[in-house]
């Protein structure tokens, strides 16, 4: 399921007139980024998170949210490889986001919902 929402959001980054820079970049003991992408001269980091739902008309009134994933600790982490991956590639002088994309499908209807969250930086 998480491969399918990786999908579907870079295709929903593509068309927003992203590009993909890498896919699934890791960085052992803090874990990976999903996926960077490019856009104006600027990176950004983005987590994906998807859920199934019965009904898109309902998710905001779910108990649960994909973004329940995403604590302080984890949006350290993934901040802490953004830092790495601009240091490691020597991408000196480039402006940096950390985004979330939470893409929800919805198997019964055969729709999906994705919600953008703009900036995760704590």
């Amino acid at each position: 399921m998480g491969d399918l929402g990786e999908e579907i959001a870079l295709i929903f980054l593509k068309n927003k007139g992203f590009f993909l820079v890498e896919k699934n970049y890791e960085k052992k003991p803090y874990g990976e980024i999903d996926l960077v992408v490019k856009k104006d001269n600027k990176i950004y980091f983005f987590e994906v998170k998807t859920a199934k739902v019965n009904d898109l008309n309902l998710i905001d009134t779910l108990r649960f949210s994909p973004m329940d994933h995403l604590d302080k600790n984890k949006i350290w982490k993934f901040e802490r490889i953004g830092k790495i991956y601009i240091k490691e590639k020597k991408l000196k002088n480039i402006k940096y986001h950390f985004q979330a994309i939470l893409v929800y499908l919805d198997d019964k209807n055969k729709e999906v919902k994705i919600k953008l969250i703009d900036d995760l930086n704590i």
